[in-house]
């Protein structure tokens, strides 16, 4: 039985589907580099353009009433220059997508059950996928996790492991080099090349930042909220310095070339509108901006593979007071010089 799972799995990964490839109008290139993209945990996927402050569901059906389209039920995503790579999640079943943002068209990479966050190099995808294996009495052997690799020009998907990979939760890629991958499982770090070969132990993690290794501590008060204490430890000179004490939600500017950390301060359950903002240059403390009147922030995400920035400008989900979703669709988009802000709603 293992034999033939293994021969639907390869079947599976050799098909690429083209889906919806309808698209309305290509987006310049000068629009492409003015539009985050987005979404929440389970959400749409939604491009958010600075210039026209529209919001849209990044789908290929210009009739689609984006309900339950493959835009929707969004896991884990990656931006490239020219593509998303996500992962949509119904159920106990995951599928891989690649949109291409300049020819709104959408390719089907592979269907799995698990995945974990994929990265994007030049105009290759990396990400592991897994399915659950069966013994010849038809006993779980657990998951299996691969490795692939995508061509986005080709739209050719490759195993990059002949032989599972021997963990449970599956590795996930934290950054990528032109010659090197950096990878964290339940083992520890490690860098591969882009073939998944020529393993090392590796201490990197996303918490390294240009010289500083950010250290995070765990505050707990009552009715179990906690807070974050953050220090960023040079690593050429061992110095240590403060970087943000009693933070509700943290996230880094710009996670290509951090400047920065924003931050939010707890409010014993008042609604959250200020953001304040540390620079790794100086360890200062300033107040960012308030959210726009009648607006509160909704939540930061930390990951390093949420791409809600461009230029100057980071998007930061906002609701409206009053509002009980934690998961709305509206965001605030703020120059991190200035502090300048406005809202983009769907």
């Amino acid at each position: 039985m293992k034999t033939r799972f293994l021969a639907l799995l390869l079947a599976a990964v050799s098909v690429l589907c083209l889906v919806g490839c309808t698209p309305s109008v290509d987006i310049p290139d000068a629009e492409k580099e003015t539009c985050i993209y987005s979404a929440q945990w389970l959400g749409r996927l939604i491009r958010y353009d600075l210039t026209n402050k529209k919001a849209t569901v990044v789908c290929p059906d210009p009739a689609c009433e984006h309900k339950d389209c493959t835009a929707t039920d969004v896991d884990k995503y990656c931006v490239g220059d020219d593509h998303i790579v996500y992962v949509r999640k119904k159920g106990a079943a995951s599928t891989v997508y690649c949109y291409y943002i300049s020819k709104g068209e959408l390719v089907k990479i592979m269907d799995c059950e698990y995945t974990q966050v994929p990265i994007i190099g030049g105009s290759f995808a990396y990400f592991a996928a897994a399915n659950i294996e069966y013994d010849e009495a038809g006993k779980p052997l657990g998951r299996k996790w691969h490795i692939y690799k995508y061509n986005m020009e080709t739209n050719e998907l490759r195993a990059l492991t002949q032989a599972p990979v021997p963990v449970n939760q599956g590795p996930r890629p934290e950054k990528i080099t032109e010659t090197n991958i950096f990878w964290q499982d339940e083992t520890g770090g490690y860098t591969t090349d882009l073939e998944y070969q020529n393993r090392q132990p590796s201490d990197y993690h996303s918490g390294m930042i240009r010289d500083y290794e950010q250290h995070f501590e765990v505050v707990w008060g009552e009715n179990a909220i906690y807070t974050f204490n953050i220090t960023a430890e040079n690593l050429v000179t061992g110095e240590i310095h403060d970087m943000v004490k009693g933070a509700y939600w943290y996230r880094l500017d710009f996670f290509d070339d951090p400047k920065g950390v924003i931050f939010t301060e707890y409010k014993n359950g008042d609604p959250i509108t200020e953001l304040k903002y540390v620079s790794f240059d100086t360890f200062e403390t300033r107040k960012l901006c308030d959210a726009p009147e009648g607006y509160c922030i909704s939540q930061m995400v930390s990951a390093s593979w949420e791409h809600r920035y461009v230029g100057d400008y980071v998007g930061i989900y906002v609701k409206r007071l009053g509002s009980t979703s934690e998961h709305g669709e509206e965001m605030m988009i703020v120059n991190v010089t200035t502090g300048e802000n406005f809202i983009i709603s769907p």
